[in-house]
């Protein structure tokens, strides 16, 4: 017999507190990507110092001030996402995307002085910041371990009793408030079981997954991701003596984000048991389990929204000289994430010298979580240099807080150990930006770019991470790097500009967290390396008048 399903129960007593975003998941949601206008793609956004265009509204907001007339603008693409992971086998997944990046208009007002306040502007953009959109598989030929372990040693110290549901059916709801729903799902599908002792019982807040030490098995998994960070910005700003120029923009943030993941594993040899019921004899017996294959199913869906604030100058040192300075508040947002899970379990199990075959699904209802995500504040300070009426070369650097981010609930409680464990993974973030741009002819430019994004993750794969939620993969960036080129072209108050941008993205993918002195023995993690290669085609065509 099943042990009995008491999840819904569990759910409607306990709420969101047995589901909770933590420190990767704020990481994810505060990311950003190089998203713009052509001619700010094509010169890997390094236009901090340079101003003049509708992507400079989402960076430094001074370059609304530089604009001396009004523009209309919008930018669409094609994108190509492929997605590699190495293990002992390399499996590609490949995607095509259209994009819409970005739109915007921005008007300019003239004083009628050449001192003081020479202009001023207003502005809107919608900036996408940044695009979830990936697949990628993971497979795992020969398995060391299992996320079975990894549940059992999760669940330490539980009482099987809360697990089970009596406490609950019983009418003591509070004693199981707080547990993880992993746990949960893990006990009511079988894949843990309570560990033996030395008298030959059970333990009633110890557990043991389905890997023991004569198991054996292959694996994979699947992680489709979909969504979007999109700012919508409104800006103020001036032109004082054709010298400074400075600005200031309200960012409103939208976030969409979707993942569904499957862990799936055959194992064989394995440990654990099923109790069954049998009515002849009216008794409970735990036959062993000798096999299982299984899948971990995730769907998550993240909606939020925000505001930020952003400030920024630009000095006209000399005619060929330009500096720029910026900051950016951290973004405060309202988010809500829906989740739901389920499990498969077909495994046999041994009754006498008979092997018999069962089917169990375990599934969760659709719950709802409700919290608070403090992004990291940025500085970027910037400099560029014009050559003549040939030549543009910028440079940008942009320091990323990523050891400030937080999260609370939302009545303003902070979460503490999610809090903690972001300083304790994150370092603050480095970016480098560099782009150029020669003017052919009077009407023809073309433009080259690179940036460099360093990796603030301060844990490495073999890491204990504290990870939320029913969803126990996670990855560890490594770094990203663009390469970017583009064409403009202009003709009276018409101008088209086209980019093709190369994204380079390196990172680990973990199937669940290693633990570090776990009751379970020789719980290491999988470990396969994710390699994101897109590639983007983008046009902006725009009128200035």
């Amino acid at each position: 017999m099943k042990r009995s399903i008491c999840i819904i129960v569990i759910a409607l007593c306990s709420g969101a507190s047995l589901f909770a975003q933590g420190g990767m998941n704020a990481y994810n949601y505060s990311k950003t990507d190089l998203k713009g206008t052509a001619r700010y793609m094509g010169m890997a956004g390094a236009f901090g110092a340079l101003g003049g265009d509708i992507s400079t509204l989402s960076q430094n907001p001074a370059g609304i001030g530089v604009y001396r007339s009004n523009e209309i603008t919008m930018t669409l693409g094609i994108t190509g996402i492929s997605a590699e992971t190495q293990t002992s086998v390399n499996i590609k997944n490949n995607l095509t995307k259209f994009a819409f990046d970005n739109i915007g208009i921005v008007g300019t007002f003239n004083t009628g002085k050449d001192l003081g306040l020479v202009s001023y502007n207003f502005g809107f953009a919608y900036n996408r910041q940044n695009s979830y959109d990936q697949t990628y598989r993971v497979q795992y030929n020969k398995l060391r371990s299992s996320v079975t372990n990894y549940i059992a040693d999760q669940s330490f110290l539980i009482p099987e009793d809360d697990l089970g549901g009596v406490n609950v059916q019983s009418g003591d709801a509070y004693d199981i408030k707080g547990l993880p729903w992993l746990s949960i799902l893990g006990y009511e599908s079988l894949l843990m079981s309570p560990q033996k002792n030395p008298e030959g019982g059970y333990y009633n807040d110890s557990y043991e997954g389905l890997f023991g030490k004569n198991a054996s098995g292959s694996g994979s998994l699947y992680v489709r991701e979909r969504g979007h960070t999109n700012e919508y910005t409104f800006n103020f700003g001036g032109n004082v003596a054709n010298v400074v120029y400075f600005g200031i923009g309200l960012g409103i943030m939208d976030l969409d984000y979707e993942m569904t993941s499957s862990h799936d594993e055959n194992l064989s040899g394995t440990s654990g048991f099923v109790p069954v019921y049998e009515e002849d004899d009216d008794k409970v017996y735990n036959y062993p389990i000798t096999s299982s294959n299984f899948s971990l199913w995730n769907h998550l869906k993240t909606e939020g929204t925000g505001f930020n604030v952003k400030l920024g100058l630009i000095a006209r040192v000399t005619d060929y000289w330009r500096l720029g300075l910026s900051f950016h508040t951290p973004t405060y947002y309202s988010m809500s994430d829906y989740y739901l899970a389920s499990v498969d379990n077909r495994y046999t199990y041994l009754k006498g010298n008979d092997e018999v075959l069962r089917n169990d699904v375990t599934d969760t209802p659709e719950g709802r979580y409700n919290y608070d995500l403090v992004t990291p504040w940025k500085f970027t300070a910037s400099t560029a240099f014009v050559i003549g009426k040939k030549g543009i070369v910028s440079f940008d650097y942009e320091y990323t807080a990523y050891d400030k981010m937080s999260m609370s609930e939302t009545d303003g409680i902070e979460m503490n150990g999610v809090n903690d464990d972001i300083a304790t993974y994150f370092k603050a973030g480095h970016t480098f930006r560099i782009g150029g741009e020669y003017r052919i002819t009077p009407q023809l430019s073309a433009r080259l770019g690179y940036a460099n994004q360093l990796s603030p993750m301060k844990v490495d794969a073999g890491d204990q991470v504290n990870i939320a939620g029913m969803a126990p993969h996670y990855t560890l960036d490594r770094g990203t790097q663009y390469y970017t080129c583009g064409l403009g072209y202009r003709f009276g108050i018409f101008y088209a500009d086209m980019a093709y941008v190369h994204k380079n993205a390196k990172s680990d993918v973990l199937a669940f967290s290693p633990i570090v002195n776990t009751v379970n023995t020789g719980l290491t993690s999988e470990v396969a390396t994710l390699k994101a290669k897109n590639n983007s085609f983008m046009m902006t065509l725009g009128l200035r008048f």
